[in-house]
C-alpha cells in the first residue's frame, strides 16, 4: 500500500509549474482551489488575503488513493461563499451547504455529514437515476414554457402593432373630422361673406347712381348759364338731387365685420386629454396542468357557547389569523390557525355580511 501511496505521489505535479512546462513535485493539495502546489508555489498561494484562509493539505493527507478520488469528486461552490465548496450535507434541511454555511446557517441542526467520509452512505443509484430522469423533465417543461412564451410575444408583438395601427388610424380619423369641421366653418364665413358683400355691392351701385346724378345736374347747371328760366330749372333739380344723395349717405354708412371665434370647448377638451385613448394591459393566468394539493385538513371545533348556525364568511388578517363569521350568530370569532383555537370573539348585534361584502374572503383550507 506504501508503495502505491508513493507511485502516486511521484506522478502528482505542482500545477502552477506544470503550467509553465516545469515539472515539480506537489508538496500541499488547496481543498478550495482543488489544486496541487509545490512549496514555492504555496507560499505564492500564502501571500494573496483572499487565499489565505483556504485548507491546504499536506502528502500524508492526501496521498491515499481514496481520499484523493474524493476530493476530485467535488467541484461545486457555495453560491453564497463562493470560494467554499459543498462538501457538507444537512440532512434536517436535506440541503448541501458548505463549511462556512454550517456554521452561520445550521448550528442548530443535529445531522450534518461530511459528503467526502460519508459519500458511500449517502449516494444512491436510484435517486441518482430518478433525478437524472427529473432533470430532463424538468428542462423538457421550461423548454415547452419557454417555446410558449416565445409564441406569447410573437402574438404579443403583433398586438402591438395593431394598437399602434388605430392608434393612426383613429387619429387619421379625428383629422378627417377637423377636416369636416374646418369645411363646415369656412362654409359658414363664405355664407356670411356673400350676405353683406351683397349688401356692401347694392350699396356701391346705389351711391354710383347718385354720383352720376349729381354728375348730371352740375353739368346741366353749367350748361344752362344765362337761361334764367332754364337754370331756375336745373338748381331746383339740383338741389332735390343733393337732398336724396345726403340721405343716401346718411343710410348707406354701415360697417361690416366678419371674425372667426374658435371652440374654445374642443381645444381645451383637447389640451385636457391625456392621450387619444385608454392603453390597457392584461395577464391572463391559466391554471397549470397539475392540480395543488392540500397539505393538511383539520377539523376544528369553533363553537362558541349559543351557536347556532354554521359559518358564512371568513378572511385572513395581517397577521395571519383566520377571522370568521356567522349570520345567525351575529359574532366574529378569531382564529389561530396554528394551535387550531379561537383566540378572540365579538358579538356583533347588526347584519355583519352588509359590511364585511368589501373584505377579500377566503376558504380555510389549511
Amino acid at each position: 500500500m506504501a508503495a502505491f501511496a508513493s507511485d502516486e505521489i511521484i506522478d502528482i505535479n505542482c500545477c502552477v509549474c506544470a503550467g509553465k512546462n516545469l515539472t515539480q513535485e506537489a508538496e500541499k493539495y488547496c481543498v478550495e482551489c482543488q489544486h496541487y502546489y509545490c512549496i514555492p508555489s504555496t507560499d505564492t498561494h500564502k501571500t494573496f488575503p483572499a487565499l489565505r484562509g483556504h485548507k491546504l493539505l499536506d502528502k500524508a493527507d492526501f496521498s491515499t488513493h481514496g481520499f484523493q478520488s474524493s476530493l476530485l469528486c467535488l467541484t461545486e461552490r457555495c453560491k453564497i461563499h463562493k470560494a467554499k465548496l459543498l462538501d457538507m450535507f444537512c440532512e434536517d434541511h436535506d440541503e448541501v451547504v458548505c463549511a462556512t454555511c454550517v456554521a452561520i446557517n445550521h448550528r442548530t441542526c443535529q445531522h450534518i455529514h461530511s459528503v467526502p467520509d460519508e459519500a458511500d452512505n449517502l449516494y444512491k443509484q436510484s435517486a441518482s437515476d430518478q433525478t437524472k430522469k427529473q432533470l430532463l423533465a424538468a428542462k423538457k417543461d421550461v423548454e415547452d414554457t419557454k417555446e410558449a412564451k416565445q409564441q406569447i410575444l410573437s402574438e404579443f408583438k403583433k398586438q402591438k402593432q395593431r394598437a399602434t395601427d388605430s392608434l393612426t388610424i383613429f387619429r387619421k380619423e379625428l383629422e378627417a373630422e377637423l377636416r369636416r369641421l374646418q369645411m363646415e366653418s369656412l362654409k359658414e364665413v363664405d355664407a356670411q361673406y356673400n350676405i353683406m358683400e351683397s349688401d356692401l355691392q347694392s350699396e356701391i351701385k346705389e351711391a354710383e347712381k347718385h354720383i352720376d346724378d349729381l354728375e348730371q345736374s352740375a353739368a346741366k347747371l353749367q350748361k344752362s348759364n344765362g337761361n334764367k328760366a332754364q337754370e331756375f330749372v336745373c338748381v331746383k333739380t339740383a338741389q332735390k338731387n343733393i337732398v336724396t344723395a345726403k340721405s343716401v349717405i346718411r343710410r348707406i354708412q354701415t360697417q361690416v365685420k366678419i371674425d372667426f371665434s374658435a371652440s374654445m370647448e374642443i381645444k381645451n377638451y383637447l389640451k385636457q386629454s391625456r392621450a387619444l385613448g385608454q392603453v390597457t394591459g392584461e395577464v391572463i393566468y391559466k391554471p397549470g396542468s397539475t392540480a395543488d394539493k392540500v397539505k393538511k385538513e383539520s377539523v376544528i371545533d369553533i363553537k362558541h357557547q349559543e351557536d347556532k348556525c354554521s359559518i358564512n364568511e371568513s378572511c385572513f388578517s395581517e397577521d395571519g389569523s383566520l377571522l370568521l363569521s356567522g349570520l345567525c350568530n351575529s359574532n366574529l370569532k378569531c382564529l389561530n390557525v396554528s394551535t387550531d383555537a379561537i383566540i378572540d370573539h365579538q358579538d356583533l348585534y347588526f347584519n355583519f355580511l352588509d359590511h364585511i361584502n368589501d373584505m377579500n374572503t377566503a376558504s380555510f383550507l389549511v
